[in-house]
């Protein structure tokens, strides 16, 4: 039998008062690349290629362990590599679907790997199994933001000596939007599914 991980999200409704839901974590996928210029993304990743290293497609999607994510204050990690980026978060809970940000935690020191049988590979999915993702513990429903989703801006920050140092900002119109990955992954349709969308 799998581990469970259920992950509980406050909801804030447009209209009436907030609730609670227990999302059962089933599968979690991982945008990477993500950007809405599919083209100019690739042409970024064929030179990558170009260097002899095997890469995944634009908005290319990997599979993260369903216990690697949490909405705790704090995560371990393996060492000082190890980096996030702010993202999009889209839940399917009993059919509806609920919008949050979050975090893409990677251990960079995996980036760049030399195998024998592969030869060079950018493996970002393996990465990610070195690092909790980290979502917020609040959530809103899809149909409340879908109608201004370009318009919401994603931002993030470090903090370094005592201060809080902006890291990015950027709207949701310069990534793919969700309905790109809800007609292209058909897994994300079942309940428990989690899509950590790229950044920007």
């Amino acid at each position: 039998m799998l581990m469970k991980n259920n992950l509980s999200l406050n909801i804030i409704p447009a209209q009436g008062e907030s609730h609670s839901i227990a999302v059962d974590v089933k599968k979690i996928g991982c945008s990477r690349n993500a950007a809405r210029d599919i083209e100019a993304t690739n042409a970024m990743l064929d030179e990558v290629r170009a260097k002899g290293y095997q890469m995944h497609p634009a908005a290319g999607i990997c599979f993260r362990s369903r216990y690697l994510i949490t909405n705790e204050d704090a995560i371990e990690v393996q060492g000082a590599q190890t980096s996030g980026e702010v993202e999009f978060v889209a839940v399917l809970h009993q059919g509806e679907i609920f919008i949050s940000v979050g975090s893409d935690h990677n251990d960079r020191s995996l980036e760049e790997l030399q195998a024998t049988m592969l030869g060079k590979v950018f493996d970002t999915a393996k990465m990610k199994q070195l690092a909790p993702a980290v979502i917020a513990k609040e959530a809103w429903a899809y149909a409340d933001i879908r109608d201004h989703w370009d318009e919401i801006v994603l931002k993030s920050y470090v903090s370094a000596a005592d201060q809080k140092i902006p890291y990015q900002e950027f709207p949701l119109a310069h990534l793919l939007d969700l309905d790109y990955y809800l007609r292209e992954c058909p897994w994300l349709n079942e309940d428990g599914s989690i899509l950590l969308g790229g950044s920007s």
